[in-house]
């Protein structure tokens, strides 16, 4: 499959199943002041009230498509690859919370707390705010429990033996936000750590391995992001690989520019030695409400120069709807 596909579609699930707002899309913030309560069209930074959004990569073969609602939330999201398509349909209660998608079902508790998704890639997968359980109809379920500034997060599943299994992952709370995940599973781990800006927004979020006994390395990514009312915007990401001073160990920061519209124009890549590694550029056709339809990408890695492009489709609900 397409990378630059794969890629695109773990992003948008990402950004956009966690937004259970119900607030008028003519506001841009979805009338709310908590980044993880906007909705769909803030997560993916579209403007005006946008009814469908269909992707386009490799020439029409592969593409998505994502259906809101006036509420700019997301009704309906299809993907196809290689003329297999793929539709999930989602449901909301009369608060705006996301109840069903696809074969899930969640439920919702007061608490007041935002609740990560999964352990690792929560930057990506999201927030939800007073999340209680997610409910597959295979029978397995997520729960999210908490004791004191501690949150449970417990995977409950039949084995291939037919058998209950439970596995706990434990998150460390400050406020309303999980700033901590450490996991030691026999010689080696995972780990995130995180903080946050007045708005929910990130402001630096750090993930990864860790191995313990013999052999002794950290493998990190750190985002920092930058200061905004609106959008999650990275500002730069740290790649890092420490063995104790082995032939292995690197070090990558990658840069990210914006345009006024603040969608990415530049990546410039750097390794330990501050020698440029790889760029990526991005140019912009747009609409008349300022949402971009069609965007190049030039990837200079050393010698070797390539260029992708991808379009967008964008349909809007009239005045009158």
């Amino acid at each position: 499959m397409n990378k630059q596909f794969i890629f695109s579609i773990l992003i948008i699930i990402g950004l956009i199943s966690v937004s259970c707002s119900g607030n008028d899309p003519d506001n841009q913030n979805g009338n709310e002041t908590n980044y993880w309560e906007t909705n769909a069209l803030v997560r993916l930074q579209l403007k005006g009230k946008v009814k469908s959004v269909k992707t386009i990569y490799e020439q029409n073969v592969n593409y998505s498509q994502i259906n809101f609602n006036e509420a700019g939330q997301i009704a309906t999201e299809t993907y196809t690859y290689e003329s297999q398509e793929n539709t999930t349909t989602y449901n909301y209660n009369s608060s705006g919370q996301l109840v069903g998608l696809g074969d899930a079902e969640y439920t919702y508790d007061t608490h007041g707390k935002y609740i990560p998704f999964t352990p690792f890639h929560v930057n990506e997968t999201g927030l939800v705010p007073n999340l209680k359980a997610m409910i597959q109809q295979e029978g397995s379920r997520t729960d999210y429990v908490f004791n004191g500034d501690q949150l449970q997060i417990i995977y409950t599943y039949t084995n291939y033996e037919n058998e209950t299994e439970k596995d706990t992952s434990f998150f460390t709370y400050s406020g309303k936000y999980p700033v901590e995940f450490r996991e030691v599973i026999d010689n080696w781990g995972e780990f995130m750590k995180a903080s946050y800006a007045e708005n929910g927004m990130f402001k630096v979020y750090e993930e990864g391995f860790f191995g313990t006994g013999e052999y002794v390395y950290t493998d990190t990514r750190k985002f920092t992001y930058k200061t905004d009312d609106e959008y999650l915007l990275i500002d730069q990401e740290e790649q890092t690989y420490d063995a104790d001073g082995t032939e292995y160990d690197y070090k990558y920061i990658t840069t990210y520019t914006y345009n006024d519209k603040k969608d990415i124009i530049k990546t410039e890549t750097v390794d330990k030695t501050e020698t440029v590694t790889e760029t990526v550029e991005y140019t912009y056709e747009y609409d008349s409400q300022n949402n971009w339809t069609k965007r190049t990408e030039k990837y200079t890695y050393g010698e070797n120069v390539n260029e992708s492009e991808i379009t967008r489709e964008i349909t809007y609900f009239s005045e009158k709807e």
